[in-house]
This record gives structure tokens, C-alpha cells and sequence, in this order.
């Protein structure tokens, strides 16, 4: 496998900090307007990590470096979002253990 494959890159290194549950969903539209033989499709990449700076921050820079696979994909728009821990009983509520 060459070292600038996508997969290789973006697997998390091996030991603790790097964990992180990905899925990604591909999705296409049809036939974009004006454009033919163009595609509206893409990919929708979603990952949850318990800490961004030791999970997915490493794995990005990384790719930024030298993956192979940028040369074929663009990136539109980027977000992070927090979740709040759960409710464990009756009268919890969202992000108790967090905020209180």
C-alpha cells in the first residue's frame, strides 16, 4: 500500500488518543443543472471522538500532508458539533454531569 493512500493516512494510530466511531454516506442527486454529463453526488463523512484535538485534528493534518485521494475530491463546508452526555435517570437532565 502506498504511504500516501487515503486509507493508510487516515487509520487512527495505534495506542490510546486516536479513537474515533466514522461512517461515511454517499448520495447523488441526478444530473446537475447546466452542466453535462456532470453529477450532483457526493459523500457525507460523520465521526464521533470523545476529544477532536487528539482524534480527529491528527488524522486531518496528516491527510493535508500528502493524500493521494485529495487530488480527486473537494471539500464544501466542515462542522463540530458537542454532545451532551445523556440522562441516567427520571430527574436528569441533558448535561447535568457537564454543566452542573
Amino acid at each position: 500500500m502506498p504511504d500516501d493512500a487515503h486509507i493508510r493516512l487516515a487509520a487512527p494510530r495505534r495506542g490510546p488518543g486516536e479513537e474515533m466511531l466514522r461512517r461515511s454516506y454517499s448520495y447523488s442527486i441526478g444530473q446537475a443543472s447546466g452542466a453535462a454529463g456532470d453529477e450532483d453526488a457526493g459523500l457525507i463523512f460523520v465521526s464521533y471522538q470523545a476529544d477532536p484535538t487528539t482524534s480527529f485534528i491528527p488524522v486531518q493534518q496528516r491527510l493535508a500532508k500528502s493524500d493521494a485521494l485529495a487530488h480527486f475530491t473537494l471539500a464544501t463546508s466542515s462542522a463540530l458539533f458537542a454532545i451532551l452526555p445523556g440522562v441516567v435517570g427520571r430527574h436528569d437532565w441533558y448535561g447535568r454531569s457537564l454543566l452542573s
